[in-house]
């Protein structure tokens, strides 16, 4: 039996940054798609923590598989089945480094 699959990104494809909202046939489509035997997936460059604020979990989708930040991590159900972290120390080297410049810097 052949697996059906699609992939969806959030920003302006199902979520329309201008108007703050999620598009009004997209999420119908989407369920329809499952219901048809479909899975639905979200591959984002968002993290993970920017598409549960922006409201992707609460649409009544069951997502069966979540890719965000660029690939950097991936999620089937609630198992994590890749996740590219930076390693600790390397992260503080260059904190540390943009602290002694004074320079601003957030990593999600």
């Amino acid at each position: 039996m052949a697996i059906k699959i699609a992939f969806f990104d959030i920003d302006e494809t199902i979520y329309d940054n201008r108007t703050k909202s999620f598009a009004p046939d997209a999420i119908p489509a989407i369920k329809k798609l499952q219901d048809n035997g479909v899975l639905v997936c979200l591959c984002s460059s968002r993290p993970n923590d920017s598409i549960r604020y922006l409201g992707c979990h609460d649409q009544g989708v069951e997502w069966d598989a979540i890719i965000g930040s660029g690939g950097g991590t991936a999620k089937v159900g609630n198992t994590y089945v890749r996740k590219f972290l930076i390693e600790h120390d390397v992260a503080k080297r260059f904190f540390d480094f943009c602290d002694s410049r004074g320079y601003c810097f957030e990593m999600i």
